[in-house]
């Protein structure tokens, strides 16, 4: 079973698209993309950060998270910290997902399920192909990937991603500490790469941030809004 851990914050990030212009409206269509690609099977633990004015939030959540641990930390850094907290204290899944509030997932009912074979086999993940990997002009290792469902893709072995990411709970166990590392999340999984975990990301996307000029290549993804 996967436990996802939600952070959402009510203010839209300056490196996003131009998509949207209402916070709300976003997260309202990114969550509702993770329900149909099977999140709601997930067990979610949600961060609601400085959304005591914003009740619309926790509205949304509410009917599907098992735990909402809200509060006023203003910075990326502590809400990382406290998403870390629930991994440790109250997550009680053998992988856990953690996930930004501005993912759109692709409409696929079994992406979760895909996630979760993938992270097993893998150990760490992302469900994003960054559009970055093509422009930096990196070499990449890739292999193919067979899931139970009879799909199948090829993913890529990635030097650094973004905070939403897949994890066993017994890998963040056993480098819970190496996960805390740095204030950026290039510093994390760079730090975890030289350390021996390297992530991977699937090139046909499970998801895409919304950050501009980053959207995953190869997917209508505003059909999906």
């Amino acid at each position: 079973m996967i436990t996802t851990i939600l952070r959402i914050n009510p203010d839209i990030s300056q490196t996003a698209n131009d998509w949207y212009t209402d916070k709300f409206e976003m997260v309202r269509d990114c969550f509702n993309s993770f329900l149909r690609a099977g999140g709601d099977k997930t067990e979610l633990l949600v961060i609601l950060d400085r959304c005591d004015t914003h009740p619309e939030y926790e509205e949304l959540v509410k009917p599907y998270a098992k735990h909402i641990r809200k509060g006023n930390w203003g910075s990326k850094r502590a809400t990382i910290e406290v998403m870390y907290e629930l991994a440790h204290d109250v997550a009680t899944g053998d992988v856990l997902l953690f996930l930004e509030d501005d993912y759109l997932w692709r409409n696929e009912p079994r992406a979760m399920q895909m996630l979760e074979e993938a992270t097993n086999h893998w150990k760490l993940t992302s469900p994003y192909d960054h559009a970055g990997h093509y422009r930096m002009n990196h070499a990449h290792e890739l292999h193919p990937f067979d899931y139970s469902n009879g799909l199948s893709d090829v993913w890529r072995r990635a030097i650094t991603a973004t905070h939403t990411f897949a994890t066993t709970k017994e890998v963040f166990e056993q480098r819970r500490e190496q996960f805390y590392y740095g204030d950026h999340d290039w510093q994390q999984f760079t730090y975890l790469h030289i350390n021996g975990l390297t992530i991977w990301t699937p090139i046909h996307a499970l998801a895409t941030h919304l950050a501009k000029n980053c959207e995953s290549f190869g997917y209508d993804w505003k059909a999906e809004i």
